[in-house]
């Protein structure tokens, strides 16, 4: 496990987990970053993928797609 920390300037802090699984290409951003799936144990509700999209800056994660990790 690898964690990047960032900061820009201006007084906002932002935090989120995203996963990067080896060998898989992802859709590239306007920035040419990658689009990376969000870290998740369930699949979010429609409310709550409403509510992430809302506070994300588009391009910068992917709710919808990735793996789900859970042990049950």
């Amino acid at each position: 496990m690898e964690v990047l920390i960032g900061e820009e300037p201006g007084g906002v802090f932002c935090a989120m987990l995203v996963v990067e699984v080896e060998g898989v290409d992802y859709p590239m951003n306007k920035f040419g970053g990658p689009i990376h799936p969000i870290f998740k144990t369930a699949e979010p509700s429609p409310d709550l993928i409403d509510a992430i999209y809302y506070n994300l800056f588009p391009g910068e994660a992917s709710v919808t797609n990735g793996p789900v990790f859970c042990d049950y």
